[in-house]
This record gives C-alpha cells, structure tokens and sequence, in this order.
C-alpha cells in the first residue's frame, strides 16, 4: 500500500481512537481518510486486519473493560458511556470477546 493510503489510514484509526463513544459511520470515516467508504473499507481492512467496525466495537471493549475494573459505576452507565446504545448488544459483544458477561469479568479481574 502507498505511504498516502496509510497515512489516511492512520488518520482514520486516530479518529476512531479520540471519538470512539460517539456515534461514527463508515461515510464519516471514509471521508476523514479522504476515499470513496468502498476503498476505505478494502483498505482500512488491509492495513489493519479486520472492519472499521469491529475496529471501532473493540476499542469500545476494551476502555469498557478497564472501566470495569478500575471503578464500581455501574456496568450500564459505563457501557453508555463508551458508545454502547443498547445494553443487550453490549452484554452479547463483551460476552464473545471476553468470554464472560461484564458483572463476572469484574468479579474475576478485581480478586
């Protein structure tokens, strides 16, 4: 890949980073990168191995987990607070990547 479509790439991934609790789409991201959201999209998953999507789900996760473990507020409030809109999606997200429901990892990580 050329050095200006990774450059737009990582522009992209910055956005992502500082924005991630706000509500992001696939044109608002192909735009930041300064592409069509068809070649942004072969790009971004060729740069960086999976969707803008599933980038964006697990930058998500993983501030939620550290939320989880650092502080007692309440699993919904951090989930809501991270980006997470519906409360049944986020518990079936963070389920799959970390292999239990948000209440338990908390359990386990903070003994």
């Amino acid at each position: 890949m050329s050095a200006r479509n990774e450059r737009r790439i990582r522009d992209a991934l910055t956005y992502i980073d500082n924005n991630s609790v706000k509500r992001l789409d696939l044109n608002r991201l192909a735009n930041i990168a300064g592409m069509s959201k068809y070649h942004f999209s072969r790009k971004f998953r060729l740069t960086v191995g999976s969707s803008p999507y599933q980038y964006l789900l697990s930058v998500r996760l993983r501030r939620v987990a550290l939320r989880l473990i650092s502080t007692s507020d309440p699993v919904s409030f951090i989930a809501w607070e991270h980006g997470f809109r519906d409360l049944s999606t986020f518990n079936g997200h963070f389920r799959r990547a970390y292999g239990a429901s948000p209440s338990i990892y908390r359990r386990r990580t903070s003994q």
